[in-house]
């Protein structure tokens, strides 16, 4: 009977569970009860066992509601029935949320001529609308503005009418037709030797042409200039005279007879002499300090030769640059058939400066005057540059050539360097 009498008792419990469906704390559990579960969005926050003697609402977890969203309460399933619960079964209490908006904010879009505006009604403080918008109705055009665009000679034209306020066409077009042509303009190229000139026939309006020009041939009468000297005449050959045009640029040649000596001067013999006689280059090295010198009057030098290209090359200006390990001779001829030779040694080594010499050791100058110092280097393919330093500036300078110049009374004395060879030049200004 005591046994049955505490069935009732969990039949009336359960019943009363089942109608409350939400609220703020939930009704203690009976013994034989499960666990129960507290969820807060999705999330299980807290789990209670039925076994526990205090009331399951007072160990729900605390919770709190996000922006505008309020706590009222937990919510378990309307269908639970609790008189069957056991012990491995699991109740589900849901937090439950209502939404209490703030101050709300009115923001207004205006209408445009064809699109409605609207009033929108927004919480403060989540951004949420919280009334039905309110519709602004579109404005309509308003009044109108024409704007032309002129015909062409071969293109239409336009009036247009557009709305002020937007800018959008409230009406078709007007079409102005094309004009045509207007005057023909006529534009002459003359011809010239080398190439054919034109009539042009052109619309005085537009420029665009209006019927197909007219061919001019090309004449084929150059204008030659004074003509230039291109080869020298000697007494053994021609010379040359090459004519260009000034139209097309077009040259032609005249020859210019050998150089004819008066019967009365004695033949000359052409002579020709370089600075030295045998140089010593450092592989990969040139030099331009061999000079030709000692020609008749009239002559000039026509060549340089080297002997083994692959040892030694030589330039038309008499530049001599090394190849590789070796000897060659470089042979130097000139118009009138004198020649002199060259004996070049190529090194790996650098080519080491024996001694350096100067023009002058000791010179007088008057005050504003200046004087140029020669420096030569012994070998002169020694790759050591030369300086120059004065030791009293206000009395005498020099710049990088070796140029001195006169300041003021007194004595300087310019030091020559290259490598480690010096030579001193001593420097007197006078009044």
């Amino acid at each position: 009977m005591i046994k049955n009498m505490m069935q009732q008792t969990k039949r009336h419990l359960a019943m009363f569970l089942a109608a409350a469906v939400v609220v703020t704390g939930l009704p203690v559990m009976n013994a034989d009860a499960a666990q129960v579960e507290y969820v807060v969005n999705g999330e299980v926050k807290k789990v209670v066992s039925a076994n526990d003697a205090d009331a399951v609402s007072q160990n729900a977890p605390q919770v709190s509601g996000n922006g505008c969203e309020k706590f009222v309460g937990w919510s378990v399933s309307e269908n639970t029935d609790w008189e069957s619960l056991s012990d491995n079964d699991v109740v589900t209490a849901t937090a439950k949320f209502e939404t209490i908006h703030g101050k709300t904010k009115e923001t207004i879009t205006e209408a445009t001529c064809t699109e409605d505006g609207k009033i929108e009604y927004t919480c403060e403080v989540c951004g949420e609308t919280v009334s039905a918008n309110k519709v602004i109705p579109a404005t309509g055009h308003g009044a109108t503005k024409t704007t032309t665009t002129e015909a062409t000679c071969t293109e239409d034209g336009k009036i247009e009418y557009t709305c002020e306020v937007c800018g959008e066409s409230v009406s078709d077009n007007t079409v102005l037709k094309a004009t045509g042509h207007g005057a023909t303009k006529t534009t002459t190229t003359e011809a010239t030797c080398g190439k054919d000139g034109k009539i042009e026939y052109t619309c005085e309006v537009c420029g665009e042409s209006v019927s197909a020009n007219e061919v001019i041939p090309a004449t084929g009468q150059h204008k030659w200039d004074a003509g230039k000297v291109t080869k020298e005449p000697t007494t053994e050959a021609e010379g040359v005279k090459t004519f260009t045009c000034s139209v097309c640029g077009a040259t032609k040649t005249e020859a210019i007879a050998k150089v004819v000596k008066p019967e009365e001067e004695k033949p000359v013999t052409p002579t020709v002499k370089l600075n030295v006689k045998k140089i010593t280059l450092q592989v990969k090295k040139s030099t331009t300090a061999v000079v030709a010198s000692g020609m008749v009057k009239g002559d000039k030098v026509a060549s340089w030769t080297s002997s083994d290209k692959k040892i030694v090359t030589v330039s038309k200006s008499g530049k001599i640059t090394a190849k590789k390990v070796g000897k060659a001779t470089i042979t130097v001829k000139t118009k009138l058939g004198a020649k002199a030779t060259l004996q070049v040694t190529v090194q790996k080594k650098a080519v080491q400066l024996k001694k350096i010499s100067v023009n002058k050791t000791k010179v007088t100058l008057k005050k504003g005057k200046t004087f140029k110092i020669v420096a030569t280097k012994s070998p002169i393919t020694a790759q050591d540059k030369v300086t120059f330093k004065t030791n009293n500036k206000k009395v005498a300078t020099v710049n990088s050539k070796g140029v001195v110049k006169a300041k003021k009374p007194g004595k300087a004395t310019i030091t020559v360097k290259a490598g480690k060879k010096t030579k001193k030049v001593t420097i007197t200004v006078k009044k």
